[in-house]
């Protein structure tokens, strides 16, 4: 009985660490499915398809998104960087895009209905610019129940701004 316990207890102790080492957001998961976010890039998806933001490190390293009072932009499409800033769009319907508008009196994110049911467009949105002022907004990707990116918070200094000019400015 003792060279029993001796052996199952540590059996035991060892396949419960290597379950809990093989979540989601454990690096050394190996998932190819699974896309690990480090940044994001906006670009434009028709036309010249030209940067508007970029986001790595925890902070915008450039630009800002700009709307008129009482219009929407066109589509602007985004990208998400891995840890070499290599951008991709992760596929499969458990991966989300959701986000929060500081103040949604000035401007708003909105997905067409048609969008957010096609894969490829599912990373597409346009912003509604409602008054001139200026605002902030936090984008996250989200897979299996939960956050796997954010960009910084709408109350960071470091968050995505957003800047909404009235019409004829």
């Amino acid at each position: 009985m003792k060279s029993f316990s001796r052996f199952f207890i540590p059996s035991i102790f060892i396949l419960s660490v290597s379950v809990a080492f093989t979540g989601c957001d454990n690096p050394a998961h190996d998932d190819e499915d699974h896309a690990e976010a480090e940044g994001l890039i906006l670009k434009e998806s028709t036309g010249s398809k030209t940067e508007l933001v970029r986001v790595w490190n925890g902070a915008v390293q450039s630009g800002s998104l700009n709307v008129v009072a009482g219009t929407e932009t066109d589509h602007i499409e985004i990208f998400f960087l891995d840890e070499n800033q290599k951008p991709f769009q992760p596929e499969g319907s458990e991966y989300t895009l959701t986000w929060t508008v500081a103040d949604t009196s000035v401007a708003e994110v909105e997905q067409h209905d048609h969008l957010s049911k096609v894969s490829a467009e599912k990373w597409e949105f346009v912003l509604v610019g409602k008054k001139a002022g200026s605002t902030k907004v936090q984008f996250s990707l989200n897979h299996g129940g939960h956050a796997d990116f954010r960009t910084p918070e709408v109350t960071s200094p470091t968050a995505i701004g957003i800047n909404v000019t009235a019409p004829g400015k």
